[in-house]
């Protein structure tokens, strides 16, 4: 395996973090604006949603399929890496592992965080 620099594995480990960061924003964001706005006040869309509720519920299914894709990257390349080292590969690579095993537990929690900010949207009104 060819080695990288330390920023490639620094935004391997943050990605996770990075999609749950801008997911947050995003559905306070949209809230904000909609109730600040009064887009929501009685409002309902297609399927007797909130016009917010709809797009909040679109860029968290967006922000849960990121997070996934990055989950499974990661794992299958800290497997890799342990089946490398255990057919004989270069030994010595700690880092590496670590931070591979790191973007894949980041995933998992990453992936909890989007789903836990976004059960509200499917429990409580958009500006109750």
């Amino acid at each position: 395996m060819t080695e990288r620099s330390f920023v490639p594995f620094l935004l391997e480990m943050l990605a996770p973090f990075l999609v749950w960061g801008a997911h947050f924003g995003a559905v306070y964001g949209i809230n904000g604006i909609a109730c600040a706005r009064g887009l929501d006040a009685g409002a309902s869309g297609p399927v007797g949603i909130a016009p917010a509720s709809l797009a909040i519920l679109g860029v968290s299914a967006a922000a849960l399929v990121a997070v996934g894709w990055l989950l499974v990257r990661a794992l299958r390349r800290a497997q890799a890496g342990r089946q490398h080292r255990a057919e004989g590969g270069s030994p010595g690579r700690d880092a590496v592992d670590f931070a591979r095993w790191f973007a894949a537990a980041g995933a998992g929690a990453a992936l909890i965080a989007v789903l836990w900010v976004t059960l509200p949207v499917l429990q409580v009104p958009a500006c109750a």
